[in-house]
């Protein structure tokens, strides 16, 4: 099984990309933030792919959850926690998995409301029994710097750029909840490790998370953390951006050719089997 996740600037008139983008790459589970596509629904996107989605306007924040023609089959529970936050519960052969997509509130934004929405994660962390598989795609809008130093339980040593506050905010949530950041623990290019660009600045805001002790079992005692042991926890890097740029790319076709297209997208997202 195939897990991503993905900032899109706005769904609309992109749904079908985003359908392009997971049978291209066979991805199962995909994660969205900053739809942008008023309401709280399910609806079927095209080629069996289904989209569970909820944003309260068309201007701002909306996450969603994306699954294939067989996953959708799975579906136990979907739960709307707010336009930054939703879980859709499924079952994999004998597995619970519980899917998350977050959106954090951007630098600016005031501290309230990033309180509000780090006190939201944490209880929905906190009601998925340990006994389920926990799975948390987000767009985090935090740096948590490079290496590991005081927080290696938590966090790998590849990562990028310069720890901020609302790194910490993320260092913190991750410490206090058992989590660990999937993306941080696999050795890749300084430029595969990005995942927004922004004029000069490149940074990494864009994170996949588990329970720390669903992280330990894809590895083996034996090995650092910068061998991969087990398929489960394989790194696949895509040339496919976080798409929160798409709109402003001169270059865009009237026509969207995913072939094409693709390369002129500004960043790089990743994929974990998960």
């Amino acid at each position: 099984m195939v897990f991503g996740t993905v900032s899109v600037g706005s769904i609309s008139g992109r749904s079908m990309e985003l359908v392009d983008l997971m049978e291209r790459r066979r991805i199962n589970i995909l994660c969205v933030q900053e739809t942008k596509w008023k309401g709280e629904k399910a609806k079927e996107i095209g080629n069996g792919y289904k989209l569970f989605y909820y944003s309260t306007n068309n201007r701002r924040n909306g996450v969603g959850i994306l699954l294939d023609p067989e996953m959708k089959k799975n579906e136990l529970e979907v739960n709307r926690k707010s336009d930054r936050l939703m879980r859709v519960r499924i079952q994999v052969e004998n597995r619970i998995i519980n899917i998350v997509s977050a959106y954090a509130p951007q630098t600016g934004c005031e501290e309230e409301e990033k309180e509000e929405f780090w006190d939201n994660i944490e209880r929905v962390i906190q009601n998925v029994p340990p006994s389920e598989v926990l799975r948390v795609g987000g767009d985090l809008n935090g740096h948590v710097g490079e290496g590991n130093t005081g927080s290696s339980e938590c966090m790998g040593r590849h990562r990028v750029g310069i720890r901020n506050d609302d790194g910490d905010r993320i260092v913190d949530w991750e410490t206090a909840g058992g989590m660990a950041l999937v993306n941080t623990y696999f050795m890749k290019l300084e430029q595969q490790k990005i995942t927004y660009k922004s004029g000069n600045n490149n940074t990494q805001i864009d994170y996949i998370a588990c329970r720390r002790q669903q992280l330990k079992d894809g590895y083996s005692e034996t090995h650092t953390e910068d061998t991969l042991v087990e398929m489960e926890w394989k790194d696949v890097h895509i040339e496919t951006s976080i798409m929160r740029r798409l709109a402003l790319t001169p270059e865009r076709p009237s026509s969207y050719e995913s072939k094409d297209y693709i390369c002129n997208f500004t960043n790089v997202g990743h994929m974990y089997f998960v």
